[in-house]
């Protein structure tokens, strides 16, 4: 039953949108190589300029670190944050990517809460938490 005295709640302004200009693309992948493969081929392709920020969510820390030791050695300037990090490294590694030092941050879904990076370009959820 619908009352006429209905009451409408909100969080938040009412003037919040979601951005136009974001593409979503899925990539799906059947194993682990197959995965790995479409990631580096995905990596190639896109576009890493000075400016460019890359955020990629990994499911595990320990998946944030081989990512990070990958991608390092295939000249991928980037670097990992997690909860194993100690907070003074992980605000140095945030402080680089925010100021255009580090171009691809890779971390776990503990980042997702509460990082505020107006300029990413890129997220990529690698893994789904």
């Amino acid at each position: 039953m619908i009352r006429k005295n209905a009451v409408k709640v909100t969080v938040g302004s009412e003037d919040l949108a979601s951005n136009d200009n974001i593409t979503q693309t899925i990539i799906i992948g059947d194993d682990f190589k197959e995965k790995r493969k479409k990631f580096r081929d995905l990596m190639k392709n896109m576009v890493i300029s000075k400016n460019s920020k890359v955020l990629i969510f990994m499911h595990t820390k320990k998946d944030c670190d081989k990512f990070e030791s990958e991608l390092t050695a295939d000249g991928y300037p980037c670097k990992s944050i997690h909860g194993d990090k100690i907070q003074i490294e992980r605000d140095a590694t945030l402080r680089q990517f925010k100021n255009g030092d580090l171009n691809i941050l890779i971390a776990t879904d503990v980042a997702s809460r509460g990082l505020d990076i107006k300029t990413l370009t890129n997220v990529i959820n690698y893994d789904f938490p």
